[in-house]
């Protein structure tokens, strides 16, 4: 953590960055109960239907939820602060390819990256 013990996004980036291979191999693997079988489909229902939708997923991991959005028709965009995290994402683009785009930023940085771009549903899963 910093000198004056706040918690901020450079903390928050080497945290999900030392995660990383973790997080891959639980989600990639169907361990993760509750992203299978509680709270992804709940926030599939909410969004549906993506298809034709631009969407972007803040705080997007691997990737996980932005695939599933892209199969169901979305085109997105995705952005994480951890770069070992958007490495993931971008290896799953690579094996499997949907169009997704991948950014290592933060969310702050949005508006100031594109100013004029517009999105139909903003997405942040399992994200603050």
């Amino acid at each position: 953590m910093t000198q004056d013990s706040r918690f901020d996004t450079r903390d928050a980036r080497a945290a999900w960055n030392a995660a990383a291979d973790a997080w891959e191999e639980v989600v990639e693997s169907g361990a993760d109960f509750h992203r299978q079988d509680v709270h992804g489909p709940a926030l599939f229902a909410a969004c549906e239907p993506v298809s034709g939708l631009d969407v972007l997923d803040l705080g997007c991991g691997q990737g996980y939820f932005c695939r599933e959005l892209a199969q169901r028709g979305a085109r997105v965009v995705a952005i994480d602060l951890a770069e070992k995290q958007i490495a993931y994402a971008r290896m799953h683009e690579e094996d499997d390819p949907l169009g997704i785009e991948y950014h290592v930023m933060v969310a702050s940085e949005v508006s100031r990256r594109w100013p004029d771009r517009r999105y139909d549903l903003v997405t942040a899963c399992m994200a603050l």
